[in-house]
């Protein structure tokens, strides 16, 4: 009687242990599972198609998370197979992560974000060239790229059709409270030098603020994150919008 019990709890144990390696290997199918991302690499706004399995088609079963945000980047489209979503203001800058959620399982794959400013600018007519540039140099037309390696180049042109080519590196800080970075140009070509100010991106349009403290111009102090646009001084004076520049983003 003992060998029958005994016996029947061998098989008792060997049917659980079946059921429940079926039920994993099932649940197994069902798991989110990420294969790639593209583009692999982009700034805040960048629209990025995720391609993997089992997503399912319910936005509000699935989030995406992009580094080690608090909260989820807005999705724009899901099929089981595929996740659009666009790069989240915020999201920290360098080799991140992009992590799908779905129940308790998550897939990852690798992301690198940049700052908003990475990108080329066009700034054209009165509306847009600061009205110093506009005035002083007679500007109406500037050309501008960022790249995420830290290196600009300018090309501005003046109401002659003379053209100036301007190259160099840069490098930023920040931001504050109200999304505004520190910027600091160090102009190599045509010749070297620094221009300090700020700038902020929002959606498509830069707003930009500098002036040259390298060689210094007596009497100029170069605008702050936390002084916000306009905070350029002469003489202790501000400036107003006078330095400020804007730029429609090209791509």
């Amino acid at each position: 009687m003992k060998k029958i019990a005994f016996a029947g709890a061998l098989l008792l144990c060997a049917l659980l242990w079946s059921c429940e390696s079926e039920d994993n290997s099932a649940a197994s199918l069902y798991d989110v599972k990420v294969s790639s991302v593209n583009p692999m690499l982009g700034r805040e706004g960048t629209v990025v198609t995720i391609t993997g399995e089992n997503f399912g088609t319910d936005k509000t079963k699935i989030a995406v998370v992009f580094g080690n945000a608090s909260s989820g980047a807005v999705i724009d489209a899901i099929t089981p197979t595929q996740i659009t979503a666009r790069v989240p203001v915020n999201t920290a800058e360098g080799n991140i992560k992009i992590s799908v959620m779905k129940g308790f399982k998550t897939a990852d794959v690798p992301f690198r974000a940049f700052n908003a400013i990475v990108s080329s600018w066009a700034s054209e007519g009165q509306l847009q060239v600061a009205p110093g540039l506009w005035d002083s140099l007679k500007v109406r037309r500037v050309l501008a790229n960022f790249t995420p390696e830290g290196a600009y180049t300018m090309q501005s042109t003046d109401s002659a059709g003379t053209t100036t080519q301007y190259a160099g590196t840069y490098k930023k800080t920040g931001p504050n409270s109200s999304r505004i970075f520190g910027d600091t140009l160090f102009q190599t070509a045509p010749s070297a030098v620094t221009y300090r100010g700020i700038y902020r991106v929002v959606n498509d349009t830069l707003s930009l603020e500098v002036i040259q403290t390298a060689p210094p111009v007596t009497g100029w102090t170069a605008a702050l994150p936390d002084s916000g646009f306009g905070s350029t001084k002469r003489n202790n004076v501000r400036q107003g919008t006078r330095w400020v520049q804007k730029f429609i983003r090209q791509q």
